[in-house]
């Protein structure tokens, strides 16, 4: 390609670079070598492949209209379990009516995940649009109303079994189960004392949870299972 510039003494000028999109795994390299006057200059352009995965397939609220101040659970479902994860971004339309997490990750063994949302009080009933942003661009929304109404009352948590299992001399497993009157809250297992989730719970369905970490400590006294709905329990660890 050749290049004029013009004017009465030109020192740059710009050119066009087009790329073309790819799926992989690992990035692509070009060298581009400008030479002007029997001096030559180069720089490495580097491209980068289009994040892959499975689209967004839908995104669903639990409810999807909730009184200003109250909780909610969104869900996105992607069209097939992810083989590497995923990382969904989430944005709302008005973030100071209805707030989600910047991001939603899915592991290697489910096709959708659960996240957060929360609301503020409001003067009129305000339709909110919540959207998922996945792999490769593809976008799913739903939309949310928040209304004049109070906030719906917390669910009720039970933990129903706490276990300990030593696996060495300082380590072992705890598993937890617990229930909620909801059957699509998020139960997060926390230990006394710390602010910091210990690992949320899976949901099994009709409003049973259970989830298993290893830890790398003592046996713990006792676990606090709280819900994104408000929710908490506690039971001492067998």
């Amino acid at each position: 390609m050749t290049i004029a510039s013009a004017g009465v003494s030109p020192t740059t000028a710009t050119f066009p670079v087009a790329t073309t999109s790819f799926i992989g795994n690992t990035a692509h390299f070009a060298l581009i070598t400008a030479s002007a006057n029997g001096t030559s200059s180069q720089v490495d352009l580097t491209t980068t492949p289009l994040p892959s995965g499975p689209p967004v397939a839908s995104v669903t609220l639990f409810p999807s209209s909730v009184g200003g101040g109250g909780p909610a659970t969104g869900r996105v479902s992607l069209a097939s379990i992810p083989p590497t994860g995923a990382a969904i971004q989430l944005t709302s339309s008005r973030p100071d009516l209805v707030q989600v997490p910047a991001t939603a990750l899915l592991g290697t063994t489910a096709s959708s995940v659960d996240f957060p949302i929360t609301t503020s009080a409001t003067g009129v009933s305000t339709p909110v649009t919540i959207t998922a942003t996945g792999s490769g661009g593809a976008v799913g929304s739903a939309t949310m109303t928040v209304t004049t109404a109070p906030p719906p009352p917390p669910d009720a948590v039970r933990v129903t079994d706490a276990r300990w299992a030593q696996i060495n001399f300082k380590g072992g497993t705890l598993t937890v189960r617990a229930t909620s009157s909801s059957p699509t809250a998020i139960l997060t297992v926390f230990l006394p004392g710390l602010d910091t989730p210990l690992f949320t719970l899976t949901n099994r369905g009709g409003g049973n949870y259970e989830g298993t970490k290893a830890l790398e400590s003592d046996k713990p006294t006792s676990v606090i299972v709280r819900s994104n709905l408000g929710g908490s329990a506690t039971l001492n660890v067998k």
